[in-house]
């Protein structure tokens, strides 16, 4: 989840965030919080991890009256994933794998981010 707008949009008023968290900090709210909060939510920003912890599609469920984002290094960037629900697609390709290689195993960490390259992606007519 995340506190931010998505690029190219603005919100010309208060913002109210809240997050969700499995290992909540002060001022998060306990990831069992998500029934109640999400359907409440004009924007929610799931993490690609949620593929890998199976919670995905009861997010995207909660979240089917928001502007859902996906975001994330590891997030898969098939356009089926807006037949989900997910309106955008924030992902990263790495373009120089040697690069992210070095990076990953703390040999050159602020290159990371120079090993590829952000994707975005709405969902067409959005």
């Amino acid at each position: 989840m995340g506190t931010s707008i998505p690029p190219g949009r603005r919100w010309n008023g208060p913002l109210n965030t809240t997050c969700p968290e499995r290992v909540p900090r002060p001022g998060d709210h306990p990831d069992t919080a998500c029934e109640y909060l999400l359907p409440e939510c004009d924007y929610v920003f799931i993490s690609s991890s949620s593929f890998v912890d199976k919670t995905a599609p009861r997010l995207l469920e909660l979240s089917r009256r928001a502007h859902t984002v996906l975001v994330g290094p590891s997030t898969p960037l098939p356009p089926m994933l807006f037949d989900y629900g997910v309106d955008t697609i924030t992902g990263f390709v790495v373009t120089d794998p040697y690069l992210l290689d070095r990076a990953l195993a703390g040999v050159a960490m602020k290159a990371m981010f120079e090993a590829g390259h952000r994707i975005h992606r709405d969902r067409p007519g959005s």
